[in-house]
């Protein structure tokens, strides 16, 4: 199963600050292997970009599908452990 990386060091609300911090991190392979990733960007208009191996079509709606499914459980695994 893929691990969720919650991003602390920096002020989230600077898109473009975490984008770059998570670009070094891949440099410097504090998640392994990247393969690919997939960002979706809430803008005027939103736009999903995939970048890495694969078919981008394909590869990033399974990446975003994973996605969505790993914060889910986290957030049912919270609620259930909530008193």
């Amino acid at each position: 199963m893929a691990d969720l990386h919650v991003l602390r060091e920096t002020n989230l609300k600077n898109v473009s600050a975490t984008l770059r911090n998570i670009a070094d991190d891949i440099d410097h392979d504090k998640y392994g292997d990247v393969r690919a990733a997939c960002i979706v960007l809430d803008a005027f208009k939103l736009q999903v970009h995939f970048m890495g191996a694969g078919e981008a079509g394909p590869e990033a709606y399974l990446l975003l599908g994973m996605g969505q499914y790993k914060m889910a459980k986290l957030i049912f695994e919270e609620k259930e452990r909530a008193p």
